[in-house]
């Protein structure tokens, strides 16, 4: 399974290339916004299947 840090900064934009260096705040902050949206809407989703 992914760390959850490497997924949340690859959703912010992060490539992850040798010659790259580390993330930047700007990138870890976009990637922590992005996963709350996808959560939210995953949750959204189960609630409306429980709905019909």
């Amino acid at each position: 399974m992914r760390d959850i840090n490497r997924m949340q900064v690859e959703t912010g934009g992060f490539l992850g290339r040798r010659s790259g260096g580390e993330p930047g705040i700007k990138t870890v902050w976009q990637g922590h916004t992005k996963l709350l949206y996808y959560l939210e809407a995953a949750e959204t989703l189960n609630r409306l299947k429980g709905a019909v």
